[in-house]
């Protein structure tokens, strides 16, 4: 029943954009995380404190 010589070839139809999946949808991959300054962190805490003891100060006449 087969014939002896196939004729259609594998993409016969044409391009079909819908019938490709996950070419142009593919999940971004995570980018690398940096290390985290620790340093920098504390010093950024140790002065928000600072501001915030300074503003309860101000609002209480402590000056």
């Amino acid at each position: 029943l087969n014939p002896p010589f196939k004729t259609e070839r594998y993409r016969s139809n044409g391009f079909e954009p819908y019938q490709q999946v996950g070419g142009a949808f593919a999940a971004p991959q995570a980018a690398p995380r940096k290390p985290k300054d620790l340093r920098k962190l504390g010093e950024w805490l140790k002065m928000t404190r600072e501001l915030e003891e300074r503003r309860k100060r101000a609002e209480n006449g402590d000056d």
